[in-house]
């Protein structure tokens, strides 16, 4: 939706498109993320032994905070690949890895004065991960000149009532 706006010359179109994403995002996180909170009751029930999908629940119920801005990063993404200007969500997911590398070495194995968190230490690296690859990402979309022109936030409030799909003619 996004190429298709820009081909047409349609900014306004630009802005809702991303805004709408976010909203899906958030209306996907939702109530994926009641699921996957209970997880330790229905992984026993899909076969899984009950003391894994403990240390599972463990995991997800402190991994499933960053999969809103997961989402919200992906959107933001093909924000600037539909500009052809991929580098910065390139520069943000490396650095993503080297903050996950950092993040799982102290929480998972207690390091840098942090507690041994094992499995519930890992789900926070990466939730912290998804966090700062999300506002890295708003960070550099809200400051480039070429981009700060679209408002992305602006009426971030709204939800569009139409499709922001192209019509087809």
């Amino acid at each position: 939706m996004i190429v298709h706006a820009l081909s047409a010359r349609k900014f306004r179109e630009v802005r809702r498109a991303v805004r709408q994403g976010l909203w899906a995002a958030l209306a996907i996180a939702l109530p994926v993320g009641l699921v996957v909170w209970h997880a330790g009751d229905t992984l026993p029930l899909l076969g899984q032994d009950p003391a894994i999908a403990a240390m599972g629940e463990t995991y997800v119920r402190a991994v499933i905070w960053g999969f809103l801005p997961s989402m919200g990063f992906v959107v933001l993404r093909n924000f600037v690949a539909a500009h052809h200007r991929p580098r910065s969500a390139l520069v943000v997911m490396s650095l993503g890895i080297v903050v996950n590398i950092i993040a799982d070495y102290a929480l998972i194995f207690g390091h840098f004065g942090f507690s041994r968190l094992e499995w519930f230490g890992a789900g926070i690296a990466s939730s912290v991960v998804c966090v700062f690859m999300f506002a890295g990402q708003l960070g550099y979309v809200l400051l480039d000149r070429r981009f700060r022109r679209y408002h992305l936030l602006g009426r971030a409030s709204r939800i569009s009532s139409g499709s922001a799909a192209p019509s087809v003619s």
